[in-house]
């Protein structure tokens, strides 16, 4: 159920090549994280919201060229013209990362009581004071610590197989190769994201 709605958001933002949709997408994980920040009572750091914003945008254009190169070398000159409905249909991910942080925000209300109350009024972008703030916390013992380490990790590796299944997808519908080629290219591409996510932290 889940993966067929998802294969029909990628179909439709492919091909149908909605920047409008995709620009809302590519938005939901930071209109997210402003609206748990005013919820929470937590420090509203334009700056470093804007820095995230940037780095963001530069890494949605530089893994969509290199989406598109890789496509050319796997599925030849069939993916000309389609580099807007590669944006597109790779702004899917960002709705994935949406929903997997409000499960985990969820997750974490539910099972570690005052977390949040723990970090409001706190700045955002201090990673220190809020780790500080977390560690004074009594989190979950025995079996409920099992099963909240199980949920993240359930949700973390949900999210990072959908996010695959996007370009994979993507991948498919720019031309359909054999299994072993598009398993080659999923392999390549997660290769190379690292690379371009590493690369522009270290620019920011």
């Amino acid at each position: 159920m889940v993966l067929k709605t998802l294969r029909g958001i990628v179909d439709s933002q492919f091909k149908g090549k909605k920047l409008g949709v995709a620009a809302i997408f590519f938005f939901l994980p930071s209109v997210l994280f402003i609206l748990a920040q005013l919820l929470l009572g937590l420090q509203l750091n334009l700056g470093f919201l804007g820095t995230e914003l940037l780095k963001q945008l530069v890494y949605l254009i530089a893994i969509s060229i290199v989406l598109y190169i890789l496509l050319l070398a796997f599925k030849g000159k069939a993916v000309s013209g389609k580099f807007t409905s590669i944006i597109c249909a790779y702004s899917v991910t960002y709705l994935i990362t949406t929903v997997f942080v409000a499960l985990i925000m969820l997750v974490i209300a539910l099972m570690v009581p005052g977390y949040f109350s723990a970090i409001s009024g706190l700045d955002t972008s201090d990673s220190l004071a809020i780790a500080q703030s977390v560690s004074a916390l009594s989190l979950p013992e025995g079996l409920a610590q099992i099963a909240f380490f199980a949920i993240i990790g359930i949700l973390g590796l949900f999210a990072v197989f959908a996010s695959l299944y996007v370009v994979h997808r993507t991948g498919r519908l720019v031309k359909e190769t054999g299994r072993f080629s598009n398993l080659v290219f999923l392999f390549v591409y997660a290769g190379l994201s690292v690379l371009v996510s590493t690369g522009i932290q270290m620019l920011f």
